[in-house]
């Protein structure tokens, strides 16, 4: 038995939660379209699926399963609960055991990506709790969950695709592109140090971006690959537009101060 086929083979053995099934497949399965697509699933949907997948990405046959671990059996005895908690501390520390050979900020999305993982699981839990009877109050948190779902999934997707970048073509995103720090309203800011510094930033990471639709890299190359015509260039273009925007701001309230003090 590979080492890898014993979490499955004890997922496979518990309650089968859809979830934990999907962090498994997700660990495991080298084809992430499959992945997502059952991301997007309800159990309901996607179980029977996710067990086909999930068994045949660690080379298993999910019509003749081998038997549970001891260590699985044990655990059963305990709670299908206690069940639950060792494999998902299982797959969480192998995917944080993987993680040390990506780049920094790679890691960082992954970290993002499994933290918000979590905590879409448990609000697919507490949906799932709610009864099937449409009261106001039902229909109430049905449509919050719902909508919070919905946004942990938007920013999944996009940590995503910023993970498939990398993977596909070595390309690492800047921290500006993934985490969005709220602005300072220009008229709010002062000083001109602050100022400066902000225009600095800016600047450079407009530098990379075009570096990126240049050469489809951050750094300078020796012959122009320009990046083709998608989605993902014209996501850039808009970024290094939105802060030349701001660039322009900062300078006009340079201007400002600058004549303020004399």
């Amino acid at each position: 038995m590979k080492q890898k086929q014993i979490p499955v083979i004890d997922w496979w053995h518990s309650e089968q939660d859809y979830q934990t099934g999907l962090m498994l497949l997700s660990q495991f399965c080298k084809n992430k379209t499959i992945v997502q697509t059952l991301v997007k699933k309800s159990p309901k949907f996607g179980a029977k699926k996710l067990v086909y997948e999930l068994t045949k990405a660690v080379h298993l046959n999910h019509l003749d399963m081998p038997e549970p671990t001891d260590e699985s059996k044990a655990n059963r005895t305990l709670g299908s609960q206690t069940t639950l908690q060792k494999l998902y501390k299982s797959v969480t520390t192998s995917v944080a055991d993987s993680l040390t050979q990506f780049p920094k900020i790679i890691r960082r999305i992954k970290h993002e990506y499994s933290e918000l993982y979590n905590k879409r699981s448990i609000l697919h839990r507490q949906m799932a709790a709610i009864p099937d009877v449409n009261s106001v109050d039902n229909n109430k948190q049905r449509s919050e969950l719902f909508a919070e779902i919905k946004k942990l999934s938007k920013r999944m997707d996009f940590l995503f695709e910023q993970v498939k970048l990398y993977e596909k073509d070595n390309i690492i995103p800047s921290e500006d592109t993934v985490w969005i720090k709220p602005d300072i309203p220009i008229n709010q800011q002062t000083d001109v140090a602050l100022l400066t510094k902000k225009r600095t930033n800016l600047v450079k990471v407009n530098y990379k971006a075009r570096n990126l639709l240049l050469y489809q890299q951050i750094g300078k190359a020796e012959m122009e690959n320009k990046m083709p015509d998608g989605p993902k260039r014209q996501q850039i273009e808009l970024q290094i537009k939105e802060r030349n925007e701001k660039i322009e701001k900062i300078d006009l309230r340079l201007k400002e101060i600058h004549s303020i003090a004399i």
